[in-house]
């Protein structure tokens, strides 16, 4: 529990202007690697003890371990570019 750093993947969308930013990371579930390589699935990662996906992006769907709501300015700028993500 606690703030990591997210290495964002330079293909994310969400990440636009938040890239090696810390977000806040309420539990400890972790995903080590993708079930499956897809050029639409675009994974970002931080690491605690080992390195895990702490975002993930396929077509539409997004998908985070950390809490961009409790993620200060960093968590606003992502949710803003998720609203815009999914508004298009």
């Amino acid at each position: 529990m606690g703030w990591n750093i997210v290495e964002s993947n330079p293909k994310s969308e969400l990440f636009g202007g938040v890239e090696g930013e810390r977000f806040y990371f309420v539990h400890s579930y972790a995903a080590l690697a993708p079930n499956k390589e897809s050029e639409k699935l675009i994974p970002s990662w931080s690491e605690y003890g080992a390195r895990f996906i702490s975002a993930l992006e396929y077509e539409t769907l997004s998908a985070t371990q950390f809490h961009p709501e409790k993620s200060g300015p960093a968590g606003l700028k992502f949710l803003t570019n998720w609203s815009k993500k999914t508004a298009a």
